[in-house]
């Protein structure tokens, strides 16, 4: 277990392809970072195309322990992230950011075992004294290589080696870059204070990608569009913002022509995989007649809503089906929702189509409060939790998946053609004397009892039907599948 009140500091590396490109990865994968914590530093360092991230997560030891177990996992999950955005980076965990450097660019991943740091330094060669550094880069690089090559032309071998020398001693030759040498060898952050401030994020959540060879096959359209959605999410993740709009712009090339159209899930969400789905549905409908040369993303933000660790999980993964699935059918012109339980005693009138079915606010239907049948149906904030109640005869008797909401009335010669499985009715429906007429003031008079039968057709399908106990005729009501 760390102590609380213990330094610890992240430091993480990754090259990019060129200067311009290193001092644009250095604000965006900030972002992405602040979701390990709120305390990001990030500068470009030596060679140019080098970006060093330090993550300040002493005040996050706790939280390290709940989630990941140790800074082991902690630190894989870091990596993890970094490796989905197809970015290899380097990472060493230590008491200051100066050490973590210096072990990361030496052993690519490392983890300085807590108060143990000046330890672990001793062990690393005298090249490594160039990558002692931290937030403060050396003014005079040179400089720091004359001081490794002194004192191995005098046969030290590592920064162990240098412990006999005080900071009077490495200040007389080299003035203030000698007592800094000093300093950031004893791995103290008290003695060589580098404070991370907390990272405040300013960059619009925009991405523009240009095409070094226009596209105009959805399918590669797409891979390039998956590869920026993934960079904008992660940023947005680490920003705890949400998407309520997606805005997306595709220019040809050889026309100023613009394909510009918004996607709009019915419900806000930061899941990749479902906005791809919509992206795809809606490119699937745009005619490409000129190459795509450029496209540009831009996001249409709101927060997340704040929730424990581990809550109602189940419920928001159920949301995000939900969401997908309702956005796609309504890009199709098609009516969706869930069919709820009414408390109705005739089949037909029991269930009714819910389509607000993310909006907040209560559900068409009656309530069920007792165990005679029907069912209830709640919102809450994390979308529809439908909950239904049966009463123990009804929750056993078996119910078609084709419902016809008129029976039909059949005739001797389609009775005839049937092949009932019981002579005896398998349920028995009936309407109390209180209520009046069964059936609504639309359909036939059906009297006040119906006793249900299943029988096969002459095609092998199974029939749901019932015999009125007034007219003793038979209706068809459903077909299972």
């Amino acid at each position: 277990m760390i102590p609380a009140s213990h330094s610890r500091t992240l430091a993480l590396a990754i090259d990019a392809s060129s200067p311009q490109r290193a001092e644009e990865l250095s604000k965006s994968l900030a972002e992405v970072l602040l979701r390990f914590s709120p305390r990001i530093a990030a500068r470009v360092g030596a060679p140019p195309t080098r970006v060093w991230f330090f993550v300040d997560i002493g005040p996050q030891n706790d939280w390290i322990q709940r989630t990941f177990g140790d800074e082991v996992s902690f630190a894989e999950a870091v990596l993890k992230v970094f490796d989905s955005l197809h970015h290899k980076a380097l990472l060493a965990i230590a008491d200051t950011p100066p050490a973590a450097q210096a072990f990361a660019a030496q052993y690519g991943f490392w983890i300085s075992t807590p108060g143990q740091t000046r330890t672990d330094l001793d062990h690393l060669p005298l090249s490594a004294l160039i990558h002692l550094e931290g937030l403060q880069a050396w003014s005079r690089s040179s400089q720091v290589d004359n001081i490794a090559n002194f004192f191995s032309l005098l046969g030290f071998k590592k920064l162990g080696d240098l412990k006999s020398f005080s900071a009077a001693a490495l200040q007389e030759r080299w003035g203030s870059l000698g007592n800094t040498v000093f300093l950031r060898l004893q791995a103290s952050g008290a003695k060589d204070p580098q404070p991370i401030s907390p990272f405040i994020p300013t960059e619009p959540l925009k991405v523009f990608v240009h095409l070094d060879h226009p596209v105009s096959v959805i399918a590669l359209l797409l891979h390039e569009v998956e590869a920026s959605m993934k960079s904008l999410f992660a940023r947005l993740e680490g920003r705890r913002l949400i998407v309520r709009r997606l805005r997306v712009c595709l220019r040809c090339e050889y026309s100023n022509h613009e394909h510009i159209f918004n996607i709009e899930p019915s419900t806000p969400s930061r899941e990749l995989r479902f906005f791809k789905l919509l992206l795809e549905n809606r490119l699937d409908r745009i005619e490409l007649l000129n190459p795509i040369k450029d496209l540009e993303l831009e996001v249409d933000p709101l927060p997340e809503k704040e929730q424990q660790d581990s809550f109602e999980q189940q419920a928001q993964n159920d949301q995000t089906k939900l969401s997908l699935l309702k956005s796609l059918l309504a890009q199709e012109g098609a009516e969706s929702g869930f069919a709820s339980l009414q408390d109705e005693v005739w089949p037909e009138n029991m269930w009714v189509l819910n389509s607000d079915i993310f909006k907040s606010g209560g559900v068409s239907g009656g309530e069920s409060g007792s165990d005679s049948g029907g069912a209830q149906g709640e919102f809450d904030e994390t979308g529809f939790l439908p909950k239904f109640r049966y009463a123990a005869a009804l929750g056993k008797a078996p119910r078609p998946a084709l419902l016809l909401t008129r029976p039909r009335p059949l005739d001797e010669r389609e009775i005839s053609q049937l092949q009932f499985y019981s002579e005896r009715p398998i349920e028995r429906i009936e309407h109390s004397w209180w209520e009046g007429r069964a059936g609504p003031l639309e359909a036939p008079i059906l009297g006040e009892r119906r006793d249900y039968y299943v029988a096969r057709d002459r095609h092998g399908r199974n029939l749901w039907l019932f015999q009125d106990a007034v007219s003793e005729r038979f209706f068809l009501h459903g077909a299972f599948d």
